[in-house]
């Protein structure tokens, strides 16, 4: 706002000025965007920065503070958010999904003779898996039975969409024919359910096995 208050300060005067040198005082000054910067000098802000960059980034700062988190030494500049740990498993947890995705599509087509079955089955797994795996990669070693798991506002709406959307190309009446998906019965749902359940499992016994091994190492720093 202050700068704003100089701004206007600015073109006054220099409009004054121009007024007493050229004596055109029965003529108004208008002043069009080009001639700014005659007035207040070369632009501060890009306007259009936003616009002409492509380059992807990741959000952060939107979950509340964690606790303890200004007692933590502070990360290096040089070390990436992508240590080994969390590339085993994020490779570990996308060979699983696609591996599971594949069987449901398998076992639908077997179990009930019809192709469009199978590759319902594994999209409901598929969108399933997504939402344990947002909350789990929340955190490396923690669990997502918490509190704190749910304190990102925008990752619980996304969850919760997610859900929806499982649900509603398999059980709905207006997305199974808008997508190509068959309507699935609850036995069908429930049995693609089972994967994201089992990656669950696995992520907790993952995280569990990490901080017994981290608490093991302790004594020993």
């Amino acid at each position: 706002m202050r700068q704003l208050e100089r701004d206007i300060a600015g073109l006054a005067r220099k409009a004054t000025r121009q007024i007493v040198s050229c004596g055109s005082a029965s003529r108004p000054i208008i002043i069009r965007p080009p001639e700014l910067k005659n007035y207040l000098g070369p632009a501060r802000f890009a306007a259009d920065t936003a616009e002409r960059i492509r380059e992807f980034g990741i959000a952060l700062g939107l979950d509340k503070e964690t606790p303890g988190l200004m007692l933590r030494r502070p990360r290096p500049r040089s070390a990436s958010i992508m240590s080994p740990a969390v590339i085993a498993t994020v490779g570990l947890a996308g060979l699983f999904m696609s591996l599971a995705i594949d069987a449901m599509i398998v076992f639908g087509k077997n179990q009930y003779d019809k192709v469009e079955i199978g590759s319902t089955m594994g999209l409901v797994a598929f969108s399933l898996m997504l939402v344990i795996a947002a909350f789990e990669s929340r955190d490396e070693t923690g669990s997502i039975l918490r509190v704190e798991t749910f304190d990102n506002r925008t990752v619980n709406i996304t969850a919760v969409v997610e859900i929806v959307l499982a649900i509603l190309i398999a059980r709905g009446t207006f997305l199974p024919p808008l997508l190509g998906t068959s309507v699935l019965t609850g036995e069908q749902w429930l049995i693609a359910a089972v994967p994201a359940l089992v990656l669950f499992v696995l992520w907790e016994l993952g995280k569990a096995l990490g901080r017994r091994g981290g608490k093991a190492a302790e004594p020993q720093a």
